[in-house]
């Protein structure tokens, strides 16, 4: 994937899980997808099988492989899901992080391993979606469950392409990839692994 800041403003990246907000979107979508046994047996079937598969990806901070749980569900069920899930879940928004975000002047990116439509929906019921410019999350090929694409650790670099972000904000250690390519690395949540691998970064700040 090429991309470059083409009108040369600064860039802003941001995480999302754990640094923009305090929980995992995707994780919490599956609990209720689960809770409500609107899961389909199928899925069930194929993350007993596929998971352990992702987890290894996600050790060598590469990314999935699969999205099992979009098993059996159209797109249109699958947004009557968001639609559900978003009309119960509460969630935890991180002022000192958003405040960085809406001060900062230039091109926006919100860069997360979640679901891109789930993401996106978040940002639209949570009247956010215009602090970003632009939205780089987990995408699958159509009518499949394999993953076109999951920015997750090293894979976040391949996401950005020569982008090199102004400031960069997350909260794990498999940040360390996007905040120490950036002018300012912002470590959320005091992670004193992602801080201890940023230490001799020229501009760290912890939030």
């Amino acid at each position: 994937m090429n991309r470059d800041n083409e009108d040369n403003r600064p860039v802003l990246v941001c995480d999302l899980d754990g640094t923009l907000i305090k929980e995992d979107l995707e994780k919490c979508f599956m609990a209720y997808l689960i809770r409500t046994k609107t899961l389909k047996m199928r899925a069930l079937a194929l993350g007993l099988i596929l998971t352990p598969v992702n987890l290894v990806c996600k050790w060598i901070e590469r990314g999935s492989i699969w999205k099992v749980w979009l098993t059996g569900l159209t797109d249109e069920e699958t947004e009557e899901c968001f639609n559900a899930f978003f009309s119960t879940w509460s969630y935890s928004i991180c002022e000192p992080v958003l405040r960085r975000v809406r001060g900062f002047f230039g091109r926006k990116i919100l860069l997360t391993g979640s679901f891109e439509r789930l993401a996106v929906r978040w940002l639209e019921r949570s009247n956010l979606r215009s602090a970003f410019d632009e939205v780089i999350g987990c995408r699958v090929y159509p009518n499949s469950i394999r993953v076109e694409r999951h920015p997750y650790g090293r894979t976040k670099l391949v996401c950005l392409g020569n982008i090199r972000p102004s400031v960069s904000l997350g909260n794990e250690y498999a940040d360390r990839h996007v905040l120490g390519i950036s002018s300012t690395a912002v470590c959320v949540g005091g992670d004193p692994k992602l801080a201890s691998a940023l230490e001799t970064h020229p501009d760290r700040v912890i939030v």
